[in-house]
């Protein structure tokens, strides 16, 4: 896993990159930013973490 900061758009991005995960994950707000409304799932995803515990306020 790499972790780090990039641009997007002229706007940073908080990132992790794992070549071995099945999803992709962006932060609501951040979404809303570039006109996109995120939309809910019709279903239960968990999300869980071996390295480390992260707390996630959006999927």
């Amino acid at each position: 896993m790499v972790r780090g900061t990039i641009s997007i758009l002229h706007r940073p991005a908080y990132v992790m990159f794992d070549s071995g995960s099945t999803h992709s994950f962006v932060a609501s707000d951040f979404a809303r930013g570039f006109g996109v409304e995120p939309a809910s799932l019709s279903f239960l995803l968990e999300v869980v973490f071996l390295l480390e515990l992260y707390t996630m306020d959006a999927l």
